[in-house]
């Protein structure tokens, strides 16, 4: 679980750096929102922002060290413009232990309707390319698409490494 966590906020920190802060030419003002610049995406930023979190040390559930870097990624969504929300919640260990965790979201333009999804073959493997394409596309945000394409790897069996990840985005 750590693991994925760990990977999905990777991706999602790669993808905000990889944007470069520009729009489409010929929309108007009222088209456009306004982001704050991020790096261009280069090899040199990804180990820079993968260092930046690993200096944190092991970020296991509900340690100080994985507070201070969601706390860290935080921050660095923002300073991207994105608007984050938190959601806190209570994991139980197969032990019994309970930790502190939480889901960190950022929204970049949410009304936008192009989306980029990355998914483990938990879920392609598990539902056809057609079915994952209309949920995706139907769904109302990209954490609504997140939730739905889970679900319905669940239903048809899937019980291991259903990995999704939806991303609104422009150009």
């Amino acid at each position: 679980m750590n693991r994925i966590f760990l990977c999905l906020l990777g991706v999602t920190t790669l993808l905000l750096a990889a944007c470069d802060g520009q729009t489409k030419s010929g929309l108007s003002k009222a088209d456009t929102i306004a982001l704050a610049t991020c790096p261009r995406f280069n090899a040199d930023n990804a180990m820079r922002f993968i260092k930046e979190q690993c200096e944190f040390g092991p970020r296991v559930t509900g340690s100080e060290a994985s507070r201070l870097c969601g706390d860290y990624l935080i921050e660095r969504f923002k300073s991207f413009g994105a608007e984050v929300e938190e959601q806190p919640g209570i994991v139980t260990t197969w032990e019994g232990k309970q930790l502190s965790a939480r889901n960190i979201i950022a929204h970049v333009n949410p009304a936008n309707t192009d989306r980029i999804l990355l998914c483990s073959d938990g879920l392609s493997s598990m539902i056809e390319d057609s079915q994952i394409e209309a949920i995706a596309v139907s769904s109302a945000t990209p954490l609504a698409a997140v939730d739905a394409l889970v679900a319905a790897a669940l239903h048809e069996g899937g019980h291991d490494n259903v990995t999704v990840v939806v991303v609104d985005v422009t150009d």
